[in-house]
């Protein structure tokens, strides 16, 4: 009988043994291969095997504060440093900057903080275009001779363009600011240039820092998560809750770990048809704010998709911010423009990421090809060339 006891423990000494071993194989497998993987394959499994990655937030905060610490800490770690927090907003570029970075592109802003080399006023005189949009907007690496707007306002003189585009901006961010700026420009046109990811963007209270994020209550729309904390403050809120999701294991060095916590949490989250629905209906109701906006301001509404990537050189398919698009205009009287097959019939090589001159100018003659046919800007034209 005792040897039978002592048998049964070997037994299952041996398989917990087992067990241990195959799982320090696992994760040393693990360990090994996100040390040795490619830079951008590194990124992605090392999120995969951690444990902020169950809440992208946090993800996101733990990306800011990775870079935050490498730099000069004045500043929203954001491409040349040149971002400073905003209460409502979430953040801004710095006024006046004249930035050349490291392959010799120049930033030029104004001294509202805007994209531009030269000052915005109102002029009843020229038919006022306020652009709203995010870093395809604004020009993240690009020059300023690159910029989808700049390209625009060159291609005809009676254009007083306002570029208020601003790097990472979600469509939220961009409704806000488009209610700072209209009453005072009361511009002719208001074109929202958005990419696909801009409309999830809007879903985050979090992404290159804090930020302002609309939720629907009672079938209102409601602004949440402002004041954005000034930096020192953000800074502070972002470490503590990359620490509490660390604290809640202690195996949180242990990427095994991590990957299972992932894959558990994956499956108490709600099917993604759902989470897309309420991305949809979130993102209908910041559009439908913008075109009222405009609208109580006797502005016309533009809603401009850019697209990216793998889409410009590929049509065999078709982007949620696409399908949002269409959508949308079809059940809205709103203008809307997607440029795509202008950059599929142009037959040429884009750079990757955002824009540089060939992909901006197709932007702009695109856009322009659709002012032109307004009413608002014929009628404009017209009394032009009456003066004339």
């Amino acid at each position: 009988m005792q040897h039978n006891v002592k048998g049964k423990t070997r037994n299952l000494l041996g398989k917990l043994g087992l067990l241990l071993a195959g799982l320090a194989i696992a994760e040393v497998s693990l360990q090994l291969v996100v040390y040795l993987a490619p830079l951008k394959f590194r990124i992605v499994l090392t999120e995969a095997t951690s444990y902020d990655f169950r809440d992208e937030n946090i993800g996101w905060q733990r990306r800011f504060l990775a870079r935050y610490g490498k730099l000069d800490q004045e500043a929203i770690p954001m491409s040349q440093n040149e971002y400073a927090t905003h209460p409502i907003l979430g953040w801004m570029p710095q006024p006046d900057l004249s930035i050349t970075n490291s392959i010799g592109q120049t930033y030029t802003t104004n001294s509202r903080g805007f994209r531009s080399r030269h000052e915005f006023e109102r002029n009843a005189d020229k038919y006022t275009v306020l652009v709203v949009g995010d870093s395809f907007t604004y020009g993240s690496w690009a020059d300023d001779t690159e910029v989808w707007p700049t390209l625009l306002e060159g291609l005809d003189p009676e254009i007083n363009l306002l570029n208020f585009g601003v790097a990472g901006y979600g469509v939220d961010q961009m409704l806000l600011m488009l209610e700072r700026q209209i009453e005072e420009f009361s511009p002719d046109l208001v074109i929202a240039a958005f990419i696909s990811d801009d409309l999830h963007r809007s879903t985050l209270c979090f992404r290159d820092y804090w930020k302002p994020m609309y939720v629907i209550q009672n079938s209102d729309l409601v602004l949440t998560n402002t004041p954005v904390p000034e930096l020192a403050e953000g800074v502070s809120l972002a470490r503590e809750n990359v620490h509490q999701m660390y604290r809640l294991t202690r195996l949180n060095w242990l990427r095994i770990t991590g990957l299972a916590t992932n894959m558990i949490s994956r499956l108490n989250q709600p099917p993604r048809s759902d989470a897309n629905q309420g991305e949809r209906e979130l993102n209908r109701r910041i559009f439908e704010a913008m075109l009222e906006l405009c609208r109580g301001h006797d502005a016309q509404l533009l809603l401009l998709y850019l697209p990216e990537g793998k889409e410009l050189v590929d049509g065999s398919f078709e982007t949620r911010g696409e399908r949002f698009l269409a959508d949308f205009a079809a059940t809205h009287e709103v203008e809307s423009l997607n440029p795509r097959s202008h950059f599929l019939a142009k037959k040429q090589r884009y750079s990757p990421g955002h824009y540089r001159h060939p992909g901006a100018l197709v932007v702009a003659e695109a856009v322009y090809d659709s002012i032109s046919r307004l009413p608002s800007y014929r009628h404009r034209a017209t009394e032009y060339r009456r003066a004339e």
